[in-house]
């Protein structure tokens, strides 16, 4: 006996007792999907946890510490690894926007940080960074 199919338009109706004969591709879906198990679970590949870096503290020169002009100092952060991952040797933390302190054109905007474990605290610190002169009128 052939399975009884219900035509997209009667469904759509309203009217789902209306019947249609069985079309070969339904009825090769319908043997297809009776021949083969499925699955219950599927699976799928784990998205890693993104890298995620969280501040904590300044370990050196507090926000809005006043300098002479020219004088040079070092600065130390203190961040916490709040990933649900290990942070990659390759990790380094990059100068990409606002005023840059750096000593001159060719000293390093990065610091390398290396591997943190998930979870842990790390100190990043600079190289040597230099109050610019400048005037304020």
């Amino acid at each position: 006996m052939a399975p009884i199919t219900h035509s997209l338009a009667a469904l759509l109706s309203g009217n789902p007792s209306a019947t249609t004969e069985s079309s070969p591709l339904a009825t090769s879906v319908s043997s297809v999907a009776s021949d083969k198990e499925v699955p219950a679970v599927i699976d799928v590949p784990a998205v890693s946890a993104p890298l995620l870096a969280e501040f904590l503290q300044d370990i050196t020169v507090p926000d809005g510490q006043i300098f002479p002009p020219g004088a040079e100092f070092v600065k130390c952060w203190r961040f916490l690894n709040g990933s649900e991952r290990d942070w990659p040797e390759s990790t380094v933390l990059l100068f990409v926007a606002g005023e840059s302190l750096a000593r001159d054109e060719s000293s390093s905007q990065s610091v390398e940080v290396g591997s943190v474990q998930a979870g842990s605290e790390v100190d990043l610190w600079t190289g040597e960074l230099k109050v610019m002169t400048c005037c304020i009128n």
